[in-house]
């Protein structure tokens, strides 16, 4: 069932979907919409097949949170989903990309995906033991078959539409049919940040030489604290980083880093203008442009994480 809605807010869509609509589109109907969804609804089998066969993954989740609009974050976030899924040593991991910035989520747009509503199916599927397997499936969509992704909804939707238990429940589930589970993260804290990084493995906080990025960092540790929340899961990342020859800029990134007390175990340097032309084209870094700065510290990045994870298994086997 598609429904057809005009002039319906995002909760009237909610309810709807709640009453067991597979999908709906905006009226009038945008050129090509129709047929997109129908193909898009065909697929679905296929698609929740994988994830389903391949349960009990226990998969390692690795959330992206920007300190500052603008510092990188969800660019990060898509190309180390990217460069996991395309790491040829082990063909047979799964990895998948979940937008949880349901207001104003671009994975979609740097991955040139059309918009799905994921979420609306997702609360929908209901059931006493709250979000099923099967939902959960059917909502990802593939880039070039390699890369599960579960986009942002296309209207803007209230960040607290969904609980704290219903993102415990996705997490957990994706960890059970991916090996990998990267998760952009809203810049707005909300009510369930603090069950996502409950779950993580690392956690992943992407800043900027800037001013904002150092008193968002500084009110972000202060919360950590206040809630006695693990700080030895932040991973802290530095976008735009320094060259080597800029000693002016490095000194202030030493800095900064100093008066608030962390270290920036990973330096991404300024990819230039690359970055936001494969932004825009709706392309990975690993497709646009090979052989960018910011792409090879990335693929660095994706690769320690997947050998620590295979040195933990070994050891625990």
């Amino acid at each position: 069932m598609i429904l057809l809605l005009k002039d319906v807010g995002p909760i009237a869509s909610h309810a709807l979907m709640r009453a067991g609509a597979d999908d709906f589109l905006p009226y009038p109907t945008p050129e090509g919409a129709l047929p997109d969804t129908l193909q898009r609804l065909r697929e679905r089998a296929t698609v929740a097949a994988a994830p389903a066969a391949a349960a009990g993954r226990n998969g390692i989740i690795l959330p992206v949170y920007s300190m500052s609009g603008g510092a990188g974050g969800t660019t990060f976030a898509v190309n180390l989903a990217w460069e996991m899924a395309i790491d040829r040593r082990k063909t047979s991991q799964r990895v998948c990309l979940l937008d949880f910035d349901f207001q104003f989520g671009s994975v979609s747009t740097y991955l040139d995906m059309p918009r799905q509503e994921a979420l609306m199916e997702l609360l929908s599927s209901g059931g006493p033991g709250g979000i099923e397997r099967d939902a959960l499936a059917s909502a990802f969509a593939t880039y070039k078959r390699k890369l599960s992704v579960m986009t942002a909804p296309t209207d803007a939707m209230p960040m607290d539409i969904i609980s704290s238990e219903e993102v415990d429940r996705v997490l957990t589930l994706a960890a059970a049919a991916f090996d990998y589970v990267v998760v952009d993260m809203p810049h707005t804290l909300t009510n369930w940040t603090e069950r996502v990084l409950a779950k993580a493995e690392t956690f992943f906080a992407v800043s900027q030489i800037d001013m904002r990025s150092a008193q968002n960092t500084l009110r972000f540790l202060r919360l950590m604290k206040s809630e006695d929340l693990p700080l030895e899961k932040l991973e802290f990342v530095m976008n735009r980083a320094p060259g080597f020859a800029d000693v002016g800029a490095k000194g202030r990134v030493k800095r900064m880093a100093e008066s608030l007390g962390i270290d920036y175990g990973i330096m991404l340097p300024d990819g230039g203008k690359q970055v936001t032309q494969a932004c825009d084209h709706g392309q990975p870094l690993a497709e646009y442009a090979r052989g960018n700065a910011m792409r090879k510290e990335i693929r660095k990045v994706a690769f320690a994480l997947k050998n620590a994870a295979e040195q933990r298994k070994a050891g625990a086997l």
